[in-house]
């Protein structure tokens, strides 16, 4: 089985440095290294891997520059001469891994292969660390999708380091733990919340960190499949397999011009350094809270705003009326995510409707904000 590793440092790839975490080069092949130890001890066969880096940093660094590289590093995999890749695992910090999985998810949801980020909520020596867990789990889950998916036999796809004795068939099975179900779309987090057991987790059903939690939470796909089907076709970068064939047709509310500015399969986008996201977030977001202030910067393209949990906003605060009309004016789009199609409907939805305000599909609000970050970014 061939993985290839993409390192772009967090947690996962960092160590204590006087008295502060800072990313370590080492400490990515560390993660292979203790990985191929514990399949050792097994004595189970372990997965041919490659390994690419398109950048270091810590994940609170990200900007959209390094969405870029990544996206570019993914597709480049996908279709150059890589038939062989059977899964792509990328290493992240868990700050804003939700954010970078939502991207990929929109990017790279009918990918041939499973894309999987992994992460550590502490360096890799620490014991209380998950990393390897996730690690792990995320090469069983490209297991488990090969032979679901490709129909090929599970005997001895798996090879070995130069110094293992090669498994037998019944013992390169046995090196993993089959039975995690099968995501509807191609990108994933693996990840291990303290007290369970590891799970993998739809790129785009990931709600952001709660404030002191290291958890992560999810909404189940079928909630969200049929807003979310638009925003694949316009955003996706690769078609391997018909979209229908995962998300469900129909929509909500179309609001996508159908982009398929992307790159050609036979180029190179590491080199040509093509913009799919800005480097910084072209929309406005404003999360609800009472007393909000809203401002309109300059280079604002559009306006996102994140309502209460029952899909209300105050419309009645002057700011607010101020910023729709000056968006207004300036004909830049004021969105609401966070709205529910069975919430109750009070009378601030008339008053906003009356605004100009958009409100978005079921999706989760960090999709509609990456997915805004993405279709206002300048390609020209």
């Amino acid at each position: 089985m061939n993985i290839t590793v993409i390192f772009t440092g967090g947690t996962i790839g960092s160590s204590v440095q006087q008295d502060f975490v800072s990313t370590d080069a080492q400490m990515p092949y560390r993660l292979l290294a203790m990985y191929e130890a514990e399949q050792k001890k097994r004595g189970a066969a372990i997965p041919n891997f490659r390994t690419q880096a398109p950048y270091t940093t810590l994940s609170e660094y990200m900007d959209g520059s390094h969405l870029n590289r990544l996206i570019a590093c993914v597709h480049s995999l996908l279709t150059t001469d890589h038939p062989d890749i059977d899964g792509i695992i990328i290493t992240h910090g868990t700050d804003t891994l939700p954010f970078t999985a939502a991207a990929l998810g929109m990017c790279f949801a009918y990918a041939r292969i499973p894309i999987l980020l992994v992460s550590s909520n502490y360096i890799l020596d620490d014991p209380r660390a998950n990393g390897l867990t996730n690690f792990t789990a995320a090469v069983d889950y490209i297991y488990d999708w090969k032979h679901t998916h490709s129909g090929r036999e599970t005997s001895n796809e798996a090879t070995t380091s130069p110094d293992t004795t090669p498994a037998s068939p019944d013992t390169a099975t046995a090196m993993y733990t089959p039975g995690f179900p099968i995501l509807p779309t191609a990108v994933g987090i693996s990840y291990c919340n303290t007290g369970s057991a590891p799970k993998i987790y739809n790129a785009l059903g990931i709600y952001n960190h709660r404030p002191f939690d290291d958890s992560l939470y999810e909404r189940p796909y079928d909630a969200y499949a049929e807003a979310i089907a638009p925003v694949l076709r316009e955003c996706s970068v690769i078609r391997h397999v018909t979209p229908d064939s995962i998300c469900t047709s129909g929509t909500t509310i179309d609001l996508l011009s159908g982009n398929t500015d992307i790159p050609d399969p036979g180029r190179d986008p590491i080199q040509e350094s093509y913009t799919f996201f800005d480097t910084s977030c072209p929309v406005c977001f404003f999360q609800s809270m009472p007393g909000m202030q809203y401002h309109l910067p300059d280079d604002a393209r559009a306006v996102l705003i994140h309502a209460y949990h029952s899909g209300t906003i105050n419309t009645k605060n002057p700011s607010l009326l101020a910023l729709t009309e000056q968006a207004a004016q300036k004909k830049i789009p004021v969105y609401l995510t966070g709205i529910s199609a069975s919430s109750t409907d009070y009378d601030s939805k008339a008053i906003y409707q009356s605004l100009g305000i958009i409100p978005l599909p079921e999706y989760s609000p960090l999709v509609a904000y990456m997915y805004l970050w993405y279709k206002y970014s300048r390609r020209d």
